[in-house]
């Protein structure tokens, strides 16, 4: 673990909070497709 990690801001946790939400929501709407393309 590098010095800086631990004096990070908060908006840069923030920030990679807001992107992992945003990878993981599209993640759920790509199986969701997946899963109605069967149904059809």
């Amino acid at each position: 673990m590098r010095v800086g990690d631990s004096a990070r801001p908060r908006a840069s946790v923030l920030t990679q909070a807001h992107h992992d939400y945003t990878r993981l929501t599209r993640a759920l709407s790509e199986i969701d497709k997946a899963l109605g393309d069967e149904d059809a």
